[in-house]
């Protein structure tokens, strides 16, 4: 039996993009159905997989915490608050499609607050 697999939603992108690259034959046909179907969106829905494996090795690398620890490791109460957004732009400009500096800033911000001098 095979332990650790199972079906989740990363699993299911796969599955679907996979299915569609063979189905579609060549990835010119894969890319013009695309463009047919959800007219300026295509490139986002090709790139996605791709950008959201960026920010997974980022995370599970531990890239994306040791930015974090270097940032707690001079910030104040006072100037956490703006390294937070320049450091949460840093981590973003490996995505291209995102809601800016501040979109995605939960979690880094728990992490830094959580380590902060006062």
């Amino acid at each position: 039996m095979l332990r650790g697999g199972g079906l989740n939603l990363n699993v299911v992108n796969f599955l679907f993009l996979f299915l569609a690259i063979v189905l579609h034959r060549t990835p010119r046909n894969l890319l013009y159905s695309l463009n047919e179907a959800i007219k300026g969106g295509a490139g986002i829905v090709i790139q996605f997989p791709f950008y959201a494996g960026i920010m997974a090795i980022m995370v599970q690398s531990g890239l994306a915490e040791s930015m974090s620890e270097w940032l707690v490791s001079f910030a104040t109460a006072t100037s956490l608050p703006l390294l937070v957004v320049y450091q949460r732009r840093d981590c973003e400009s490996f995505r291209p499609f995102r809601r800016g500096p501040v979109g995605r800033s939960g979690a880094g911000n728990v992490t830094c607050r959580s380590g902060a001098r006062g």
